[in-house]
């Protein structure tokens, strides 16, 4: 018995046999039902029910008017004719609908650049110097329309807490002008991409400047000021290990007579393997001061003038009771100078017995320099043949920390003033009791008795070396004044007049 029957199907799209043209409708036209109306017997509809692919509806595109599809600047909507192919001797009846809408566009390729997008940010003690794809380009191939559509191709990296440069791969992703993810609607030439990413270390390093020129006569720079003090730069590790300072160009200050503000470009600056970091000053602003110079005159006590080099010998200054010393500095630091500051040294060390007239030996505070050289006349002698007897002292220290002179024969404590030369009492020699050595005075930075050397052997002197106080080569601090007499003296340790 032959009956007759309706089956809705899918449209089945056949393969365009045209390379230039794209359906843009594709996914539209594949879920659209189709009612195909077949003839056929009994068990043949059954067969129908059981296995509907049996039956398919069919789109043919060799009615596609191609040139017309070409030739449009936009997709074009052509009607096409759907078909039935009925399987296990049936017959087609009659098909709805008969034709479709197919929107066609034309198939175009378009090159686009790659571009890397970072996510976070590197450690903030590091900073990103670059970032590069391996591919520079790619091929995005679709319909015109969708071509047009697209804005970028991108692969995308995360930094967050980055510390070190690394390489990844990356896939590529086409995003429309809305940043919409339009990949699975184009083709790409490539799919993959190696991203590079350099990172690299920052230091803080300080900046200095100098000057050139001569400033005009008797004017001196006494101050530079660089805003900022310091810049972050970035480089190699085994380069930052180097730097640990920027000098700044020089600038010519000839003839300036007065405070002159400039600023300076940092990057001028630096070495060609490093940068500044991101978002540091490009200039530094920099200020000279400058000042005239002024002359004052100072008077020195004599009695603080240290004597040294006398070797045994007796050394007497003219009786005057200060010696005149001319300096030279900027204002502001003469206005704080006094005679205090200044230390003046009597070198004898090339004289011998008789009348000299010898050069001061003047240091002086920085930025202060010296006018002129001093003198003093001084007067050499041989030293006194015999030296007044001498008690031998043990120094311990108390509980507030101070020297305690005790008599070693007679156990008995010794109060009273001490040389303010040796730190020991006016008269007396002083065994340390630990060491057995001579002590010449007390370290005043350590509160420590200070060994002596004899001034006969050039060797340290030990308690058991001085049976006869009497016989000690020690000046003793009581001889005339405005003399030093005895015994080797360093320049530590030398006499004043």
């Amino acid at each position: 018995m032959i009956l007759r029957g309706g089956y809705t199907r899918t449209t089945l799209l056949e393969l365009l046999e045209s390379e230039d043209i794209r359906v843009l409708n594709e996914k539209e036209l594949s879920e659209q039902p189709i009612r195909v109306n077949v003839r056929a017997p009994r068990n043949v509809h059954e067969i129908f029910e059981s296995s509907p692919s049996e039956i398919e509806a069919s789109i043919d595109f060799n009615d596609v008017i191609i040139s017309e599809v070409l030739s449009a600047d936009s997709p074009v909507i052509q009607q096409l004719s759907v078909y039935a192919d009925i399987g296990q001797g049936g017959e087609y009846m009659s098909i709805n609908p008969k034709t479709v809408s197919v929107r066609l566009d034309k198939f175009i390729t378009r090159t686009l650049d790659v571009r890397v997008e970072e996510t976070g940010a590197v450690d903030e003690e590091h900073e990103l110097i670059g970032i590069e794809s391996a591919v520079k380009t790619v091929t995005v191939s679709a319909a015109q329309s969708i071509v047009e559509q697209v804005a970028e191709v991108r692969a995308d990296v995360e930094l967050s807490g980055a510390m070190e440069s690394f390489s990844l791969a990356a896939d590529l992703a086409v995003y429309n002008r809305e940043g919409v993810d339009i990949t699975d609607m184009v083709e790409l030439d490539t799919t993959e991409t190696t991203v590079f990413v350099t990172i690299l270390p920052q230091k803080e390093v300080t900046l200095s400047i100098g000057y050139t020129g001569s400033l005009m006569y008797n004017h001196v720079v006494t101050e530079t000021i660089i805003t900022p003090e310091s810049v972050l730069i970035i480089g190699l590790p085994s380069v930052l290990a180097e730097i640990n300072e920027i000098e700044l160009a020089p600038l010519d200050l000839t003839n300036h007579n007065q405070t002159y503000n400039t600023s300076v470009d940092i990057s001028d600056s630096l070495p060609s393997n490093i940068k500044l970091k991101t978002g540091q000053p490009a200039e530094a602003a920099v200020i000279y001061t400058i000042e005239p110079l002024r002359t004052q005159e100072f008077l020195v006590p004599s009695e603080d003038i240290r004597i040294v080099g006398y070797s045994g010998l007796a050394v007497r200054l003219e009786e005057r009771d200060s010696v005149s010393i001319t300096v030279q500095g900027p204002g502001s630091d003469m206005d704080a100078m006094s005679a205090a500051q200044i230390s003046a040294q009597l070198n004898v060390s090339e004289r011998g017995v008789g009348e000299h007239t010898v050069p001061l030996r003047v240091y002086l505070p920085d930025g202060i320099t010296l006018v002129g050289t001093p003198v003093v006349d001084i007067t050499i002698s041989e030293p006194r043949d015999e030296h007044p007897e001498e008690t031998i002292w043990e120094v311990t220290f108390g509980d507030d920390g101070g020297p305690v002179f005790t008599d070693i024969e007679t156990r008995e404590l010794y109060s009273g003033a001490l040389n303010p030369d040796t730190g020991l009492p006016m008269t007396g020699v002083v065994i340390d009791p630990e060491t057995g050595l001579l002590v010449s005075g007390i370290d005043p930075v350590t509160g420590l008795p200070v060994n002596m050397i004899d001034p006969g052997t050039g060797d340290a002197v030990s308690g058991d070396d001085i049976e006869d106080p009497s016989t000690t080569d020690e000046p003793n601090g009581d001889g005339d004044e405005g003399t030093n007499g005895g015994g080797d003296e360093d320049e530590e340790n030398g006499g004043n007049g």
